[in-house]
């Protein structure tokens, strides 16, 4: 018997954590200051145990993956367009932090306007992809439960953007490649 099927209950406890760090960015422009830390460590661990539970469990799905990249994505444009808002970070910075996305969002308009959306359920998560969401939830920790630790904000934060540059090049690669592929008549993710 499989872990999926002895443990039926589990399947959908990685959306639910996907769903309820969503939550918490919806809400966190609006929290006081002390509530922030504690809603950054919630949704750091919500990623970590989402990610573990789906695969030790086999409860993943297309649906579930793509849940856990919006939910990625929202926290992350919550906590810094809180941070802009309030004065906290120049906008040129956050736009450097989210070059890994705006290279995701490029391919996802590419994917509507020319409706392959078939095309991302082939697009894995990468190293760098993953390396980003890994050292963006420690520098916004830092931020809020640590604001006097400078030394430690610059080096989190240029060690994220360094990453997310190297995403945003990497998906690019395989954006580029997947186009061509397309046009030749590949499958994306065949080869």
């Amino acid at each position: 018997m499989g872990a999926s099927n002895s443990h039926p209950w589990i399947q959908p406890v990685p959306n639910l954590l996907s769903g309820m760090r969503l939550a918490l960015a919806g809400v966190f422009p609006f929290l006081v200051p002390w509530a922030r830390p504690w809603t950054l460590l919630i949704g750091g661990v919500s990623d970590l145990l989402d990610g573990w539970i789906a695969r030790r469990f086999h409860a993943t799905s297309w649906i579930g993956g793509l849940l856990d990249a919006v939910a990625d994505k929202a926290f992350v444009l919550s906590v810094l367009g809180t941070r802009v808002a309030e004065g906290d970070l120049e906008w040129p910075l956050a736009i450097l932090l989210l070059s890994r996305d705006a290279a995701v969002l490029l391919a996802a308009l590419y994917g509507s306007l020319t409706r392959r959306w078939h095309a991302f359920r082939h697009m894995p998560s990468r190293f760098f992809g993953k390396l980003t969401t890994a050292l963006l939830f420690p520098l916004f920790l830092a931020w809020y439960a640590l604001p006097q630790a400078a030394w430690l904000h610059d080096t989190l934060f240029w060690a994220a953007a360094g990453s997310s540059l190297l995403a945003a090049i990497d998906y690019g690669r395989l954006f580029v490649r997947g186009v061509r592929d397309l046009r030749r008549g590949i499958e994306p993710g065949s080869r």
